[in-house]
């Protein structure tokens, strides 16, 4: 029991007088994750408490957490015995998969030994311990700093209390309250079985510099960046050092951050600027494209973040992330919390764990109530800490939740599919995309032309239903339509020919991604004001078998077409391009599936000036989002793609907005300022589903089943690529179309022209 006051040092270097904490409200985005503490910390047969907390992502998955000082024991009745074991370090795994955490320690659970300790020089009998700081991995080798630390007796505070009253526990705390820092060590670990290497001091003159370094690590790219504080007069400063990781030594041939630079001399080091004391302990790590700069205001009760391009400057963005309530919950105000850090290694659904101590400036606390001496968690949203506007952000959230959920009602649309059932020429295709060609999406515009895109198109004659010999097939086609009514009158089917006349499709592939074999199915389009063209997505796609579903789509190109007219449309340009892709997790991408142009000459209601183009991940059928200017529309460097938090440039940090929609979709507005992603549940079912977004990237609500296709159960036809047709609607209402298709297409096509055409449907949403 020597030294169970000690568990207070680490709190007491945080803990001074002066600060004043911040009148910030929590806007209740953050949450409470005590799963994660139960995780954590044992009752028996483990650790029952500690502080310290970081934690290092180990390579096989799992992660390691670094504590200092740490209570291994029994607890009964929520309450730890006064003779309770205390180690000075030890750590905790949690183990990829496993429902709980195993403690790292030496000797044997009745007879533990602290894991790691400093070796006196001859002659210094000065009672030493390890302050265990961050570390990081490089292949199968640990390597963790730690703060040298030292009594220094002639500077303890005597109680005020008489002799008589001290009971054992103040005593001790009389006894071994005073400490210092007396430099930083690195240890090494082997992997996996966290086999002590050696130790070796840090490479400068801790002594004349005073600065903690090791209390947070980040390895990025080439280097290992060290960060650590500094008290100086004034705020607490971070100051930035880095070593290559390729280098045979970590502890020494350090450089130091000079701001615009870097400098072997540490006297030149220019610490981050921020307007807050960084804690002792805290957190910078890299999210996709940004340095995130997590601490706790030293001496006080909230926690910030910071972000920044750079690990070592220029960090802003400042916000206010949660309130620690523990000091305000306790009547004595004995109790105090400290330390942030975050664990980005355990983010889940956007949300990152961040942990923060908690303990007692009187010391009995920690012994009589476990609760005192447990580290929290909490679950913070990351578009929290990154969402440049967050209060547009949290007004949108108000918004939302003050509007009524939308109802849903739908019925068949006889009129508009019988526009489809044809027995001349063009009688059947897949594919619909409706494009108002003067790229406006008003509603009940009488005069409005409409040009609809089709793909695999079957073009001939057909009697009694059944298409005639001598029908064949093309990649796409159009058709034209004057106004906004299902009249036969007013809409002209077209199919491009060659110069005999035959039958051929508009576009085909011919470009420098081009390959023998392929042809263009088309995705969706637009008409771009500020190029005054049509753009037409058209996939790259090849058979890889005999049937109907052997195909593959690689490449993606974009049509671009000045004059989109009857004659004009045999005119195109068309620009390659890199959005189909294979994802490493996610699989197969292409763009294209959807576009939804949110410009004011579009009409769009809540205009930002951009296109928003989606795409497919064929994986789980993932809808991914990407936008451009529509002048900047053909140059895909200038595109960026939603990450779940902002927009990257990197296409490849994209990542679903939402699961299981069709290779083919829309986006559309409500009148109060809501958007309905329509699509074929899963890509291929009889189920046609709605989702309600708060925006053109979500986040989308539920999936509403609007409507059961009836071909499935009365023909066994195959339903998919439902999507809807906003300036064909009525107000209140979406004109959505769907197609069908047979596992025996090729056979079934020449027995049956109705099952391949598109249908449609109507629905009402109130």
């Amino acid at each position: 029991m020597k030294s169970i006051l000690h568990i207070l040092l680490v709190f007491s270097i945080i803990i001074w007088t002066g600060s004043c904490r911040n009148n910030f409200v929590d806007d209740g985005s953050v949450r409470v994750d005590d799963d994660f503490k139960d995780l954590f910390y044992a009752d028996s047969n483990g650790i029952t408490g500690a502080d310290g907390i970081f934690s290092i992502e180990l390579l096989n998955g799992s992660s390691i957490f670094l504590l200092g000082d740490c209570f291994l024991g029994t607890v009964k009745d929520g309450a730890r015995d006064f003779n309770t074991t205390m180690l000075r370090n030890a750590f905790i795994v949690l183990d990829k998969g496993q429902a709980h955490s195993r403690a790292i320690y030496k000797g044997e659970y009745e007879d533990p030994v602290t894991l790691m300790k400093p070796v006196n020089a001859p002659g210094d009998s000065t009672y030493r311990w390890y302050w265990p700081a961050h570390g990081f991995v490089k292949h199968d080798t640990m390597y963790v700093f730690s703060l040298n630390m030292y009594n220094e007796p002639s500077s303890v505070e005597k109680s005020d209390k008489p002799e008589e009253e001290l009971d054992e526990v103040d005593k001790l705390a009389e006894d071994k309250f005073a400490f210092r820092v007396g430099g930083i060590d690195l240890h090494t670990f082997t992997l996996p079985d966290f086999k002590y290497i050696e130790t070796k001091k840090a490479g400068f003159n801790y002594a004349e510099n005073k600065i903690d370094f090791g209390n947070c690590v980040m390895v990025d790219g080439e280097y290992v960046y060290i960060y650590g504080t500094k008290n100086s007069p004034g705020l607490a400063k971070v100051h930035t050092a880095r070593v290559p990781l390729n280098s045979k030594t970590f502890h020494n041939n350090w450089e130091y951050s000079t701001g615009d630079g870097w400098d072997k001399d540490i006297k030149r080091s220019i610490p981050i600027e921020i307007d807050l004391g960084v804690s002792e302990q805290f957190s910078i790590f890299k999210f996709q494209e940004k340095y995130i700069l997590l601490t706790q205001e030293r001496g006080g009760e909230d926690i910030f973040t910071y972000t920044s391009d750079y690990p070592n400057k220029g960090f802003s963005n400042k916000k206010f992330i949660y309130h620690t309530p523990e000091h305000d919950l306790d009547s004595t105000k004995k109790i105090h919390t400290y330390n942030a850090l975050a664990h980005p290694q355990f983010i889940e659904n956007n949300e990152l764990l961040v942990s923060y101590c908690v303990n007692s400036i009187r010391v009995r606390d920690v012994f009589e109530n476990v609760e005192n001496y447990r580290a929290r968690f909490i679950r913070v949203p990351m578009n929290l800490i990154l969402n440049e506007n967050s209060k547009e952000n949290l007004e949108s959230k108000q918004k939302s939740a003050e509007l009524k959920p939308l109802s849903f009602s739908a019925e068949p649309a006889p009129e508009w599919t019988a526009l489809m059932e044809r027995s001349s020429g063009w009688f059947g295709a897949d594919g619909i995309f409706s494009i108002p060609l003067d790229g406006i999406e008003d509603q009940n515009n009488k005069d409005k032309k409409t040009l609809f895109i089709f793909s695999d198109t079957y073009i001939g004659e057909v009697e009694n239903g059944v298409p005639k010999p001598g029908n064949v097939m093309v990649n796409n086609t159009v058709a034209w339509m004057t106004g906004v009514k299902p009249d036969k009158s007013k809409i002209l089917f077209e199919y491009n020919k060659d110069m005999e006349g035959n039958p051929i499709s508009y576009f085909t592939p011919d470009n420098k991604n081009s390959k023998d074999g392929e042809y263009f199915w088309l995705g969706d389009g637009f008409i771009n004001h500020k190029k005054d063209a049509l753009y037409i997505f058209a996939y790259h796609v090849h058979k890889t078998g005999p049937n109907v579903f052997d195909f593959e789509q690689t490449n993606i190109s974009l049509l671009k077409i000045d004059k989109p007219t009857s004659k004009g449309i045999r005119k195109s340009d068309q620009i390659p391009t890199d959005l189909g892709f294979v994802h490493p997790e996610y699989g197969r991408i292409y763009f294209g599936s959807g576009i939804f142009v949110n410009t004011k000459k579009a009409n769009a209601p809540n205009p930002d000036g951009y296109v928003y183009i989606y795409g497919i991940a064929e994986g789980n059928k993932s809808l991914l989002a990407a936008k451009v200017k529509p002048d900047k529309f053909e140059d895909i460097a200038k595109w960026t793609f939603w990450d779940g938090i902002q927009w990257v440039s990197n296409k490849e940090k994209a990542v679903p907005i939402t699961n299981g929609v069709s290779n083919e979709l829309s986006v559309t507005p409500t009148e109060d300022g809501r958007y309905l992603l329509t699509f074929t549940v899963l890509g291929l079912s009889e189920k046609i589903g709605i989702r309600v977004g708060d925006s053109p990237v979500g986040p989308f609500g539920e999936i509403h089943e609007v409507y059961t296709c009836p071909e499935y159960a009365e023909k066994g036809l195959l339903p998919y690529n439902a999507k809807a047709h906003y300036h064909l609607s009525s107000p209140g209402e979406l004109l959505i179309s769907y197609n069908t298709i047979t596992f025996d297409f090729w056979e079934d096509i020449q027995k049956d022209a109705s099952i391949y055409h598109p249908r449609f449907i109507k629905v009402k949403y109130k």
